[in-house]
């Protein structure tokens, strides 16, 4: 955490007195200690088509900067204000090959669904990843990278940059890149098809360092890649945290192992600057209680029948915070499909899990969680539900930490849904749901969260339903003397600073 000084405190007093004002405040009150201050439906399967792409499942994932919010689906790239007021749309190949040009690389030549982004207040940039796939007959498939040159997300601040999944082959990816970040660097796992003669498939590691990124003129020089992890090595769909703390020559991976834990990698400090190479060592948490099957994929109720959501394996993703790192994912719980949600430490170098919890409900599955922690542990953790008699709704679950034991309550609806999800990709039974979900602190505000999650909305003039993301701003309710730390808390947030050749917007 930064040092609080008086100046320090001083500059941020009125962010702090806007802050406890909200706090106090406008919001539809759900529960004692928490508001859904805002909400609106964000991008949907008829935006996509108007964009000239019609992909399933959603894959929603988004950011929050200090004034704006970023959007990804499956489809589409939108940049909204905070009020949910569209300010910028285009497809995602649009999206993309915009970026690349802007660096004079080459068109990509088909854009897998399932973009990830992340907003850096250490560094004021918003940062993109994705995976396209090559031509076939040996153009290798690529790792894209986006950044902007400041805190502005508009299409035209981005620059992208593409990288050669496996420059030996066209090989193809089997999921999309899993993005990560701390003081020093950008990194992305991409898991990847077995070759001829390969018996398990195998996962690529990359990293780029944020001084190349966040230059004047950004670049991946210095990227590092590590390529050909054995799924016995780096264990199934590896993760890079986020470090919130903004921690260097700390990075971390972390991956569903098998039924009963989890696997952590440590990265050498020196990894991203070429030194030591990320070694084949066993980190693996105790696991408690509940059968991990968040690696399997999974078939879920509806009024219209069954949903097939693939899996969910930390398709939320790792926040580090205070030191502990922080994840959700889901099990099997009283016979329904529910959420576990997990704070893992270091106990004297044994990767272990600290606490969980689980969030269930009689009668209806919950899917695809993703969690956001703030530095006072207050967690928001936001998810799909359903069951045969309730359509697929958004939902989210509120968390308070007291002496370091975290009480999560009862789910609350943010977006009800509506409607049979029917629509089927080629090929498939079931119509599929998912692909990812998120959920990320406001950088204007440590007591406010904002979580992106799909829900279905019918569409009479076809009686189908389509998906739609609802995007939430969730406020938590600070305790009299939670006041005095939610003020320690503005004064500590990163300040937001200015890169060479770009000036801090108004």
């Amino acid at each position: 955490m930064n040092p609080i000084t008086p100046a320090r405190f001083a500059s941020r007093l009125p962010l702090l007195l806007a802050a406890l004002s909200a706090a106090l405040g406008a919001g539809e009150a759900v529960a004692n200690d928490f508001v859904l201050e805002h909400r609106f439906s964000g991008g949907s399967f008829r935006q996509g088509l108007q964009q000239g792409r019609a992909e399933i499942p959603p894959s929603p994932n988004g950011a929050v900067g200090p004034q704006e919010i970023v959007e990804f689906t499956s489809s589409t790239f939108t940049v909204y204000d905070h009020t949910g007021a569209r300010l910028e749309q285009t497809s995602d190949v649009d999206f993309w090959n915009t970026a690349l040009a802007s660096t004079g690389a080459p068109s990509a030549l088909e854009i897998i669904p399932g973009m990830q982004t992340l907003y850096d207040p250490h560094t004021d940039r918003w940062y993109a990843s994705a995976y396209t796939v090559g031509a076939s007959g040996g153009t290798p498939n690529q790792l894209l990278i986006g950044v902007t040159l400041g805190a502005d997300p508009s299409l035209g601040e981005w620059r992208g940059f593409s990288v050669d999944l496996d420059p030996s082959t066209a090989v193809s990816a089997l999921s999309v890149p899993t993005l990560g970040i701390d003081g020093e660097g950008l990194y992305a796992v991409v898991d990847r098809a077995r070759l001829s003669g390969e018996t398990l498939r195998s996962a690529n590691l990359f990293g780029v360092p944020l001084t190349s990124l966040t230059d004047p003129t950004p670049s991946v020089a210095g990227l590092r890649s590590q390529l050909r992890f054995g799924v016995n090595s780096l264990g199934y769909r590896a993760t890079p945290v986020i470090d919130l703390d903004g921690g260097v020559g700390s990075q971390q991976l972390v991956s569903a192992f098998n039924e009963n834990g989890f696997k952590r990698t440590v990265l050498p400090s020196d990894w991203l600057s070429g030194g030591s190479e990320v070694s084949d060592t066993f980190e693996l948490s105790d696991f408690a209680d509940e059968l991990a099957i968040s690696h399997m994929d999974l078939v879920v109720d509806q009024p219209g029948g069954s949903l097939a959501v693939g899996s969910t394996s930390l398709s939320g993703g790792v926040v580090s915070q205070n030191g502990s790192l922080w994840s959700s994912h889901v099990i099997r719980h009283g016979g329904r499909n529910a959420i576990q949600w997990m704070e893992f430490s270091d106990d004297a170098g044994q990767f272990t899990v600290k606490q969980s919890g689980v969030i269930a409900d009689a009668e209806l599955d919950f899917y695809y969680p993703s969690l956001a922690v703030n530095d006072n542990g207050d967690v928001v953790v936001g998810f799909s539900g359903s069951s045969s008699l309730s359509p697929i709704s958004s939902y989210v679950a509120v968390g308070r930490t007291v002496d370091g034991v975290t009480s999560v309550g009862d789910p609350v609806v943010t977006h009800a849904g509506s409607g049979n999800y029917s629509i089927l990709a080629s090929g498939e039974a079931l119509p599929r749901w998912g692909g990812r979900s998120t959920t990320v602190l406001d950088p204007n505000d440590p007591l406010a969260f904002w979580t992106f999650q799909p829900y279905v909305s019918n569409v009479p003039s076809v009686d189908m339903g389509e998906w739609v993301i609802g995007v939430t701003k969730v406020k938590i309710i600070p305790e009299p003397c939670g006041l005095w730390l939610a003020a320690i808390a503005v004064a500590a947030l990163p300040r937001r600073h200015s890169v060479a050749g770009s000036a801090p917007r108004a």
